[in-house]
């Protein structure tokens, strides 16, 4: 079971949860925003993907708005980073230091 940790929940996190979630042998472990009230939103997204509004479940996952700490606590295999840019470059750099698997969404790298 590949352990996933994701970084950042705004839309594209949301989407990266879904997806993470649905996959067999893949479990999302820990969440981190730096928003801890967005660590509280579990409405789902709205746009054109098909049942991207229904509401998500972290009842059952580590929520962190340290990303340090998250790093630290969590046991992990990977790290999904969907964060803007401007957040990026340090949780990239920070993340990357560590002996861990990072996937980065961003459209401007």
């Amino acid at each position: 079971m590949l352990k996933i940790g994701i970084v950042g929940l705004g839309f594209m996190g949301k989407m990266h949860y879904r997806c993470y979630n649905s996959m067999d042998n893949v479990q999302i472990t820990a969440i981190c925003d730096a928003d801890a009230e967005q660590l509280k939103n579990t409405s789902g997204v709205s746009g054109n993907i098909s049942g991207a509004e229904q509401e998500l479940d972290f009842s059952d996952k580590q929520l962190y708005s340290d990303l340090t700490r998250m790093l630290a606590e969590a046991e992990l295999d990977a790290v999904s980073i969907a964060s803007p840019l401007s957040c990026m470059q340090a949780k990239l750099l920070k993340r990357l230091t560590q002996e861990r698997m990072s996937y980065v969404k961003s459209q401007w790298l």
